[in-house]
């Protein structure tokens, strides 16, 4: 076998003192560990277990419901979420029907000029049929 070409301290093995030695009045006492408190580790485990099933419910509710307040002021829809808002609402409402009347409607746009307004799905015909390639003849 080869040589340790690195040297080791002598092991020194010396007498227990008295901390180490126990008299014949005194009790010995458990190892740690060694006796496992089965019933006290269960209950413990199993509250720990309920307080994180308890955290993500609520986290998961919390979430559903901010998302929903979220969606809906999104949409725009301020009446469902907030009580004065109605006033806007019913404004925005009116707004949103008029244009959509004027896109989708036949109707004066200005009657002094002689303008007038056209759906925009005809429109939209219109000038795609006016781009449309011309038939060729055969």
């Amino acid at each position: 076998m080869a040589e340790d070409k690195y040297p080791h301290t002598p092991a020194v093995a010396e007498t227990p003192d008295a901390w180490h030695t126990h008299g014949p009045h005194e009790k010995a006492q458990e190892a740690h560990g060694e006796n496992v408190n089965t019933p006290m580790v269960l209950f413990f485990g199993t509250m720990a277990f309920l307080i994180i099933v308890v955290c993500v419910v609520a986290t998961a509710i919390y979430f559903n419901w901010y998302a929903t307040r979220l969606k809906i002021a999104r949409e725009e829809r301020f009446d469902l979420v907030e009580p004065n808002a109605a006033g806007v609402q019913s404004q925005y409402n009116a707004m949103r029907a008029d244009v959509s009347y004027q896109f989708t409607e036949f109707g004066w746009a200005d009657a002094t000029t002689n303008t007038y307004r056209i759906p925009l799905e005809k429109a939209r015909e219109k000038v795609l049929s006016s781009y449309a390639p011309a038939p060729v003849a055969k």
